[in-house]
């Protein structure tokens, strides 16, 4: 699967996947620290969650910038 949009350049898909990355990132940290409801949600499985977390988080991003998941087309 690749991220797609129509008027979107391949500098600007590198720029948005890197900007939604770098922001999913720092709010999975804050929000898993810092969950004052809670308490610390990731001294148990520190990887695991967080990363499903930060995944989510940068597709929400991707989305919400315009783009979709489309299958990749194979090269002939």
């Amino acid at each position: 699967m690749q991220w797609v949009k129509p008027d979107a350049s391949a500098e600007q898909l590198e720029r948005d996947i890197a900007a939604c990355r770098r922001q999913a990132r720092q709010e999975a940290r804050f929000g898993g620290w810092l969950d004052r409801s809670v308490g610390p949600r990731y001294l148990g499985d520190p990887l695991g969650e967080r990363f499903m977390e930060e995944s989510r988080l940068a597709h929400f991003c991707m989305r919400a910038k315009g783009y979709q998941l489309a299958p990749v087309e194979p090269k002939s």
